[in-house]
């Protein structure tokens, strides 16, 4: 039953269903970019040295500085959620919607550094 309580006094509402908007979109762009990070590791979506993948053929006219949009995106957005992370931790004993955001940035940070090392280490980024 969603609406019950725990022996805590919580409901278990709370711990499925985003309490705030806010909540609602910061976790919908975390699972983007997991979702993007978990894509990048397959060849027929990022691509090879050799080879375009699915996203270059989508995405390739869109560059920003040169790379493209989407490892643009992931780089900002990780960098803000980076900076998230650290009112999240103040409220982690208060809130277990503060919990459960701190955890989803620690999972998105430690995603992003798989990303960096899957396209520094797989020949898809070319510097000339």
């Amino acid at each position: 039953k969603l609406g019950a309580m725990n022996n805590a006094g919580v409901s278990i509402r709370d711990w499925i269903v985003p309490t705030t908007l806010f909540d609602a979109i910061f976790r919908s762009v975390i699972a983007a970019n997991l979702t993007l990070v978990a894509l990048s590791w397959w060849p027929w979506f990022e691509g090879t040295a050799t080879k375009p993948g699915a996203v270059d053929r989508l995405l390739g006219a869109f560059r920003l500085g040169g790379f493209r949009a989407d490892c643009v995106w992931l780089v900002i957005s990780t960098f803000a959620i980076f900076f998230a992370l650290f009112p999240f931790l103040i409220n982690v004993k208060r809130s277990r919607s503060a919990r459960v955001n701190a955890c989803l940035c620690v999972i998105e940070i430690l995603a992003f550094c798989s990303f960096v090392y899957r396209i520094a280490t797989s020949g898809v980024l070319d510097f000339g």
